[in-house]
This record gives C-alpha cells, sequence and structure tokens, in this order.
C-alpha cells in the first residue's frame, strides 16, 4: 500500500511540475477520495475541491500554484491551518501579531477565497467565529 501512495503522490508532484492540474482533480474521484488513506492525499484532497471552485469561478491562478509539488502544498496548508487555530482558540489574538502574519501569510502566496473557506471548513471547529475574526482582520 505504501508503495501505491508513493507512486501516486509522485504522478501528482509530476502534473503538479507540468502545471496539468486538471489531470490532478481527475485523479480524485469520488471512491479515490473515500479510500484516502495518507494524510498527503487528503490535504490534496482540500487543494482538489478549492480548484474546482476556482476553475468554476474563472479563476486560473489556483491554489494549486502555491507550492511546487506535495510537500509544499502540505507544508503551506499547515502552516495555514495553524494559524487558523490561533485565530479560534486564541482570545488574545490582537497581542500575539496574528492580525499581522495571517494577512501577511495569505497575501505571500496569493491565497484565494476558494481556498480559505476549504481551510476553514476543514479545520476549524467553530467556522462562525473563525469567519467572524477573519473577516475583522482581512
Amino acid at each position: 500500500m505504501k508503495d501505491e501512495i508513493r507512486t501516486c503522490i509522485s504522478q501528482i508532484d509530476s502534473l503538479l511540475s507540468q502545471g496539468k492540474y486538471d489531470e490532478i482533480s481527475a485523479i480524485f474521484t469520488d471512491e479515490f477520495m473515500r479510500d484516502i488513506d495518507c494524510d498527503e492525499l487528503a490535504y490534496l484532497s482540500i487543494y482538489v475541491f478549492a480548484y474546482r471552485e476556482e476553475r468554476n469561478a474563472g479563476i486560473f491562478e489556483t491554489s494549486f500554484g502555491y507550492g511546487n509539488n506535495t510537500v509544499e502544498l502540505v507544508e503551506i496548508f499547515r502552516r495555514l491551518k495553524f494559524y487558523l487555530w490561533r485565530l479560534e482558540f486564541d482570545n488574545e489574538m490582537s497581542n500575539d501579531g496574528l492580525a499581522d502574519l495571517l494577512p501577511e501569510f495569505i497575501a505571500s502566496y496569493g491565497i484565494t477565497v476558494h481556498f480559505l473557506k476549504m481551510a476553514v471548513m476543514t479545520s476549524s471547529v467553530n467556522k462562525e467565529l473563525v469567519m467572524k475574526r477573519l473577516s475583522q482582520i482581512l
């Protein structure tokens, strides 16, 4: 099973480097996503959902462009997720610089509203609170 996962991630990395995002999206069928048993592929499925929404909205510089490979994309998502957790669980967010750090992070990668929404939906417990706080600092 691990060899299959490595092969799949290598294939996705190759497609990423070629900018073949529609082909990556095609890999992530409903059946494929139900059977994901790997953190990297689970994180990539979030990128796929965001990508599909971005394309439907006519956005061509999509979330797949945030990194050059799976490792980079996963790292970016994890960093965003941790920022969102701080936003959600730290009641004194204005004192720790998060109000500056999070917008800088979002701007540095050009994170789309669609990707940010997917990150909130998959990472937050209190989604309404996170969205409210995001609207206050963005």
